[in-house]
């Protein structure tokens, strides 16, 4: 069944579009690291990996998509919450995202 997308849901689509090609250059951290620093470049790559396909299902409307982005916001902030890279910006956008998500979900598949 394809749902016509609507426009909140395209702006979310075009906002994490965004912030993940800018955490793209992180993902090459990898390459640089040694030790511990091993370990982050490849939770980047990962994230990085996990949200181009939650981009995916978000935007073909699918509901494990928000489920998927859910997970990854909260590892994420479990992860900064313990690197050091809280911050106030990294949480309000992620649950505005998440709020027109869930607020849209009835929709999606």
């Amino acid at each position: 069944m394809q749902n016509q997308r609507p426009v909140p849901i395209v702006v979310v689509c075009a906002i994490l579009a965004v912030f993940t090609l800018i955490s793209l250059p992180s993902a090459f951290y990898v390459f640089q690291a040694k030790g511990m620093g091993i370990l982050f470049g490849l939770y980047n790559i990962v994230d990085i990996a996990l949200s181009v396909f939650c981009l995916y299902g978000l935007w073909n409307m699918k509901k494990w998509s928000v489920i998927l982005y859910t997970v990854l916001f909260a590892i994420s902030l479990i992860v900064s919450l313990m690197g050091g890279g809280f911050t106030f910006f990294g949480i309000i956008v992620p649950v505005i995202l998440l709020v027109v998500m869930y607020m849209n979900y009835q929709l999606m598949d």
